[in-house]
């Protein structure tokens, strides 16, 4: 599997991630077949768009997102990365194999997900290095979350060929998430009612990395979990899950952030969330990810880069309501000069 990053145009939020399960760390996909979901095979000829017309594509800037979860706060590994046999509980989301009721088969490299959910949607996991894994990817200081086919973790074949889903603790009109890779082979991301009711599956062709949204069409409120299965030959890997929260009382605050910004390795960055208000209170807390997997709080924050590159950093303000609300900037860290001599970066170090 080879995966190239995703950019994201949209604000980003910051997740409190739990794991609910053993993490194994190992440092260090060929097309076939693709056996759709029971209730809801694609036709032979397989083409983008809704199989049952339920649900539609939608501008991905034009989703709210309270609920936002990266995977930046969840231990990765350079490929194959970190395994993970439970699930992995966020924001308001919870990621696992399949549903309860569900069953799993194997075609090849891949998953195959059979049958219905029962009610009310439950998430399950898949059998020992199986489940899901989190890939740090360096030249990207980012983690993306990838599911485990069959052959298994730590072998190259299994990853991004699993199944994932993803229960939402809150009924959703509108979802987005980044698919990270992808060569041209296609994903399959079917939608649930949290009684367990399949309505439809939005089928993705031509694979590559980019950022997709999708919306009911009648703008009901009723998404409670997806499903998400590839027959990609390279495989895919999940990022950037952007969903609403429930809706706390009064305004949301407003994020403002600035930026792009530049600055040097070595040299401390100070970043300014004083622009950022509340219409109808106060904001009770700011929390930063400088995209390093540096973290940090309070309405100024002060954050040193060790290498070079573009680093993407997130800021969520909080209201004494609990609304929050999230924005995101680029920082390019160079490697500098002083005093006329020329540094460079090397591992991480400068000199």
């Amino acid at each position: 599997m080879r995966l190239a990053k995703a950019t994201s145009a949209l604000g980003m939020g910051l997740a409190v991630l739990l794991v609910i399960g053993g993490a194994t760390v190992a440092r260090g996909m060929d097309p076939d077949p693709f056996a759709p979901l029971g209730e809801c095979p694609p036709p032979a000829d397989v083409a983008f768009g809704s199989v049952l017309g339920e649900i539609v594509t939608t501008d991905p800037d034009s989703l709210t997102c309270e609920g936002y979860v990266t995977f930046e706060l969840v231990s990765g590994g350079t490929p194959p990365g970190t395994n993970y046999d439970g699930l992995i509980t966020a924001n308001g989301a919870i990621f696992g194999e399949h549903f309860a009721g569900q069953t799993v088969t194997y075609d090849g490299h891949f998953d195959v997900i059979n049958g219905s959910p029962t009610g009310p949607l439950s998430l399950m996991v898949g059998p020992p290095n199986q489940n899901l894994s989190v890939v740090y990817y360096a030249s990207w200081h980012s983690n993306v979350l990838s599911g485990l086919g069959p052959e298994g973790y730590p072998s190259f074949d299994a990853m991004g060929e699993g199944a994932v889903a993803v229960l939402f603790e809150f009924d959703q009109s509108m979802i987005g998430f980044d698919i990270t890779g992808g060569n041209e082979g296609n994903a399959f991301v079917n939608f649930y009612k949290r009684d367990g009711a399949y309505f439809d599956t939005f089928i993705l062709t031509d694979l590559e990395s980019r950022r997709f949204a999708f919306r009911r069409i009648d703008g009901s409120v009723d998404i409670g979990g997806i499903t998400i299965h590839t027959d990609d030959p390279g495989g895919i890997a999940l990022d950037y899950f952007c969903y609403s929260l429930e809706p706390g009382q009064g305004e949301p605050p407003v994020c403002s952030l600035g930026g792009p910004f530049w600055g040097y390795v070595g040299v401390p960055m100070t970043y300014d969330g004083s622009e950022c208000f509340d219409p109808d209170g106060d904001i009770v807390s700011w929390e930063w990810d400088f995209g390093d997997g540096g973290t940090g709080s309070g309405e100024i924050a002060d954050h040193t880069y060790e290498t070079d590159g573009f680093f993407l950093v997130m800021l969520c303000v909080t209201d004494s309501d609990g609304n929050t609300a999230c924005c995101q900037t680029t920082t390019v860290i160079s490697c500098s000069a002083v005093e006329g001599r020329s540094w460079g970066c090397i591992k991480g170090l400068y000199r």
